[in-house]
């Protein structure tokens, strides 16, 4: 096994219907008021969506280009999952 890169980042949904899902993780399940999604994902929904899984998935193909190394992308909240990084590769 090689050296590699684990690049972490906090996640977040690319959709305003993908908001419930990613409270949910946020929360590990426990319960959210209706009030309190449906304020997240109106202001979600005025942003149009967070840039950051594809500037971190971004950041992993050039820092693996620059190290010449495997770099894996794991979310904490969303996905790809920190779990799912790597996934197959073995």
């Amino acid at each position: 096994m090689g050296l590699a890169v684990l690049l972490l980042a906090h996640g977040s949904p690319e959709t305003v219907d993908e908001i419930p899902e990613f409270l949910r993780q946020i929360t590990r399940g426990r319960p959210i008021p209706p009030q309190v999604v449906e304020e997240v994902q109106h202001r979600y929904g005025l942003i149009g969506q967070s840039p950051l899984t594809r500037l971190t998935l971004r950041q992993g193909e050039l820092l693996a280009r620059e190290l010449g190394m495997a770099v894996y992308v794991g979310m904490r909240n969303w996905k790809p999952y920190i779990a799912d990084a790597g996934a197959g590769d073995e």
